[in-house]
């Protein structure tokens, strides 16, 4: 965090993920399913503050200070919303305007500095970019091979003096699937990602249990918008964020099943 453009944003929550950028990222992941599970509960005495302890999660999101997981999150809120009642896509917009006047000055500050080429955590990314695109260059038809360790032997050698050290992955889930993988690889987890989508869009329109669409909705939106912070962050870097999303990714594939199987049936 640049400490000049940030005066007056109060430290970063991580939970216990030692990262807030990774707390975060699991936040995105997995808040919407905290929502769809507390708004399936048939008793409303227990339904109530499950639904409004939601806001816990969401309050958490903002303490972590990720501008990349913020876009992520709205992203994911309109997908939500989009599937569960479009007609409410206008009011939830209205919401969110009508919402800026009451954010935390820390909040405005964090988000003033978003495109600012002055933020130098914003330009230390680009700086690392610039000696990725590098090592692509020449290791695209192959790849380096797998972890973090093949990354920081060849890194140095294309590294921008800029960011020469400290720079254990490349800071972009895209760009390191093409680096440790190839570009066989970085098509193939693009066709599976996509394909998820679109069988998660497609089972939506012909499931009929209540509760498996909005689990299906609540997967479809959060894996729309974590792939924001994909282009931002390397997400997958610690196994614990690598993990949650095949969790999620998982449990999309099964709420697809599931709806073949009320549509065979």
């Amino acid at each position: 965090t640049d400490l000049d453009l940030n005066k007056g944003v109060p430290g970063r929550v991580y939970g216990t993920l030692d990262n807030p950028n990774n707390y975060a990222e699991f936040l995105v992941m997995m808040t919407p399913l905290a929502a769809v599970f507390a708004a399936n509960i048939k008793r409303i005495w227990i339904r109530i503050p499950f639904c409004l302890g939601v806001a816990f999660p969401i309050l958490a999101l903002f303490m972590t200070y990720s501008r990349s997981c913020w876009i992520s999150m709205m992203i994911t809120c309109i997908i939500f919303v989009y599937y569960a009642n479009k007609k409410l896509i206008p009011a939830f917009f209205l919401l969110c305007v009508a919402a800026i006047p009451f954010l935390p000055n820390s909040i405005m500050v964090r988000l003033s500095t978003l495109l600012t080429m002055q933020d130098s955590s914003m330009v230390f990314r680009l700086y690392v970019w610039d000696g990725t695109i590098k090592m692509v260059r020449d290791y695209y038809l192959t790849g380096i091979g797998l972890g973090p360790g093949s990354f920081a032997i060849l890194y140095p050698d294309y590294a921008n003096l800029h960011a020469l050290v400290g720079v254990p992955h490349s800071h972009m889930v895209y760009m390191e699937l093409i680096i440790e993988l190839g570009i066989l690889g970085f098509v193939s987890f693009m066709w599976f990602m996509l394909r998820l989508w679109k069988d998660s869009a497609c089972s939506l329109l012909r499931t009929s249990g209540k509760a498996n669409k909005l689990v299906l909705i609540a997967c479809l939106s959060s894996l729309i918008g974590i792939s924001f912070a994909f282009g931002i962050e390397y997400v997958w870097y610690y196994p614990r964020t690598f993990f949650a999303y095949f969790v999620l990714a998982g449990i999309a594939t099964a709420a697809i099943r599931i709806s073949k199987n009320e549509h065979c049936g």
